[in-house]
């Protein structure tokens, strides 16, 4: 077993049985240690993001990243909040996009290749 510090450069995959996107300290695990991807499986996707050079170029220990994330987190929540009002979503299936549609807008901001997969 290996040391969160011995993580630079590599890849690295785990679950979430859960069927979620990456939580926040997943992603700022993966920035924090300079991981070069993340993988996420579940039961019906997997997710995958991708550090866009030698450094992922931000850092959560940046106040206008933690507000950037608070926005994105805030739109993710009326957009999907809006298709729940509309009956096109239920519940359950808000709080399973929530994490993906934060990290398609964040990582849009960044130019940042972050990808949802079924698998095959």
């Amino acid at each position: 077993m290996g040391y969160l510090f011995q993580l630079a450069d590599s890849v690295v995959v785990h679950n979430h049985p859960m069927n979620t996107s990456f939580s926040f300290e997943d992603i700022q695990m993966a920035v924090f240690h300079n991981i070069s991807k993340l993988v996420v499986t579940t039961p019906d996707f997997i997710f995958e993001v991708q550090r866009p050079g030698l450094t992922w170029g931000f850092s959560f220990e940046d106040d206008q990243i933690l507000n950037l994330f608070n926005v994105c987190q805030s739109h993710a929540r009326t957009e999907l909040e809006k298709l729940k009002a509309q009956n096109q979503i239920t519940y359950t299936e808000l709080e399973l996009k929530f994490f993906h549609y934060i990290w398609v807008l964040f990582f849009n901001s960044f130019d940042i290749n972050y990808v949802q997969k079924t698998h095959s």
